[in-house]
């Protein structure tokens, strides 16, 4: 950066000598001096000249030639990173909210300017951009940053940017925020690459550091960002031209501009520090703004006095954040980065922060015994409190009511643990204030109830009792999961609960354990089926035991599966649908192994219920599916990319509908029921 104003202003200079020089020398002359100027202009990386020749005049005289400043250098077709298309979806974020979008840098330059499309809609009257580095698949610290107060909806409104160099390949993110009204923006709904909202919604500009809000598939924006332009290169030096004709051959091209050394970095705005200062907490570091393109930053934190001077390096804190501890307390804190590139190192520090300030104390205590009588010693112990900044004092007194008294109605001592007899029985307003080295405070009240008899001894534990049967929840078939419930006991708590489940016979007797089934959920194996299973819970507690048995289940029915029709993913969407539709009252249609498109059914009317899954053994994706004026339709096992969405018309009746056992890839989709006339009866999920 510092490499380019420095030619900028050379060129500036040299520019206004070219044209002065040669204005004073054609006066000095001959008002009809001829000039032969030369003027150069880069194009697609290319330099061209043109030459102008005039036939010389009768006087004699002599030419001077004239350079011209190169103008800025286009960039419109060079984008760095983005998408420079219109997306078809309005987006937005209300006011002082940010959205990142994800993009990849196409070419490595420095950004100079961000652009957004901005819908017709847009009511915000401030744009706010910046670039933030990939860390972690999220958003990470700022790069770049820029805002304009003069938006424009319904078109592209450019945003100049701080300069920072993109690195062709490497992942970033183009951040936006709006202020004074809702941000409206254009962008792809469920693209390929993510977006995320910011987790702060009171912004007045971009966050140092990215906190992730919530993650959308919106993406790309219809947002791009181009390359810094040039200003200027240094001009080719004045030189007298020959009164001679001037000849038809092509001037030699001028020397080639060396190449200038690299130089360090130079800092542009300083390093900063952002988070709380109080003990305990942590402070982040932030490593400011840079020429030079530093490859690396080292940070060194160090502690002040009060006032920010007399500073000293904290040994060992070199990350770019830092936890301040009990030693900064009424210090204050600073950071110093230094940035290194190939050419050199350069150091700069950010303002202090503070002076810190110790955690304040906190106040609890315990009252022994729970339930003490008058005469009787009672032991108040505070060591639950605490006091990070000592020495610290415990003092106690009986307040008369739960609200603090200044100065304490009734003192009773002093010191963490109180040992103090009551003379008399009661409602005691017991308080501890604890006071720290800087004089905060913190205070604790309880009030204690001072019998004036000890109190009868609590009646013995009952030992547990069932009073409502354990129950078994579930489909009693091979490959499904039965659960048990432990059911209703009364007795002393606490009371814990042991599981046995049970083979049975038909009738649900002549019931036998099953080895190893314990647990409150048990799968029937092939050895259960035509039998009944039942669970029998134990529930003890500390003065005993005791156990109930649950009802039997029906008896257990295989797994297997008869398909009366089978389709392929090969099978046309209209083909399947048309299976559905013509199944038979009670039919099975199976689906093989694979992915199939989104299906729609239309008119499947049937009396009992015709299920679709996948074939015995076969793994199915469906795109998705619609439902219209159906009934007695189960849908098992799928797996759906999308959802299922149940309609029904106006003249149609839709009802009882089945879903089990089906698995949803995306969390935004599941089972939608759209009701005509009347609503969709009978649902079981």
């Amino acid at each position: 950066m510092l490499k380019l104003l420095t030619r900028n202003l050379i060129s500036a200079i040299v520019l206004l000598i070219a044209f002065a020089v040669p204005s004073a020398l054609a006066a000095h002359r001959s008002q009809n001096a001829i000039f032969h100027a030369t003027s150069q202009r880069r194009a697609h990386g290319r330099v061209q000249h043109q030459h102008h020749h005039r036939k010389p005049s009768r006087k004699p005289h002599r030419r001077l030639q004239l350079l011209k400043a190169r103008t800025l250098a286009s960039t419109s077709a060079t984008i760095l990173l983005g998408e420079n298309s219109i997306e078809s979806y309005t987006d937005y974020v209300s006011a002082g909210q940010a959205e990142a979008f994800r993009f990849q840098a196409t070419s490595s330059d420095t950004a100079g300017t961000l652009h957004v499309y901005l819908d017709s809609r847009n009511s915000a009257r401030t744009l706010i951009v910046g670039l933030y580095a990939s860390s972690g698949a999220h958003p990470g610290s700022l790069l770049s940053a820029g805002s304009i107060s003069s938006v424009q909806a319904g078109t592209w409104d450019s945003v100049p940017l701080t300069p920072t160099l993109l690195v062709a390949g490497r992942t970033y993110w183009l951040a936006v925020l709006g202020e004074l009204g809702a941000l409206r923006y254009r962008d792809r709904k469920y693209g390929p690459c993510p977006s995320e909202t910011s987790a702060q919604t009171t912004l007045g500009g971009l966050p140092v550091f990215w906190k992730t809000g919530k993650v959308y598939p919106t993406c790309p924006v219809s947002a791009y960002v181009t390359p810094a332009p040039l200003i200027f290169e240094p001009p080719a030096p004045v030189e007298p031209v020959s009164t001679e004709p001037v000849s038809k051959e092509p001037a030699p091209p001028p020397p080639s501009e060396p190449t200038p050394p690299p130089a360090p970095p130079t800092n542009i705005s300083l390093p900063g520090v952002s988070g709380t200062a109080v003990q305990g907490q942590s402070l982040s570091a932030s490593p400011g703004s840079w020429s030079g393109s530093p490859t690396s930053f080292a940070y060194q934190w160090q502690d002040c006095d009060s006032s920010g001077t007399n500073c000293s390096n904290r040994e060992g804190a070199t990350g770019s954040a830092y936890t301040l501890g009990l030693s900064d307390v009424g210090h204050t804190i600073r950071v110093t980065v230094t940035a290194t590139n190939a050419a050199g190192s350069a150091s700069a520090t950010s303002t202090s922060v503070g002076p810190v300030t110790a955690l304040p104390p906190s106040a609890s205590f315990t009252v022994t015994p729970s339930s003490p009588v008058a005469g009787s010693p009672i032991i108040f112990d505070g060591s639950s409190s605490s006091c990070p900044d000592g020495p610290c004092t415990y003092d106690w007194s009986d307040d008369g009511s739960t609200t603090r008294p200044v100065p304490a109605l009734w003192p009773l001592g002093s010191g963490q643990v109180l040992q103090f007899t009551f003379s008399s029985s009661g409602t005691k307003y017991v308080r501890l204030v604890v006071t720290d080295a800087t004089g905060q405070t913190a205070t604790a009240e309880h009030n204690v109830v001072v019998e004036a008899t000890p109190p009868p001894p609590p009646p013995p534990p009952n030992a547990p009792s069932n009073t409502a049967p354990p129950t078994v929840s579930g489909a009693a078939q091979v490959g499904q999961s039965l659960v048990a419930g432990s059911g209703a006991w009364s007795g002393a708590t606490p009371i814990g609960y042991a599981y046995q489940w049970q083979d049975c016979n038909t009738s649900g007797e002549a019931c036998a354990n099953i080895a190893g089934a314990t647990s409150t959920e048990y799968a029937p194996s092939g050895a259960d089926v035509g039998h009944t299973i039942r669970v029998v819970v134990t529930a003890s507690n500390s003065a005993g035991n005791a156990s109930e048995a649950s009802p039997a289940t029906a008896a257990v029915q295989s797994n297997s599966v008869n398909c009366t029709a089978t389709v392929t993913p090969s099978t046309s969407a209209s083909a399947i649908a048309g299976a559905i539709v013509s199944a038979h009252n009670g039919d099975t249609v199976c689906l093989s192994a694979g992915s199939y498109p989104s299906l729609t059914v239309s008119g499947a009317v049937h009396s009992a219920y015709v299920t679709v899954r996948p074939a015995p053994g076969a793994t199915v994706t469906v795109a998705g599916m619609e439902v219209r004026n159906s009934s007695f339709l189960r849908f098992e096992g799928l797996r759906m990319t999308e959802g299922f969405n149940m309609r029904d018309s106006s003249t149609g009746s839709s009802h009882d509908y089945q879903f089990v056992e089906n698995r949803f890839e995306e969390p935004l989709y599941g089972i939608v029921l759209y009701g005509g006339s009347a609503p969709i009866k009978k649902v079981l999920v």
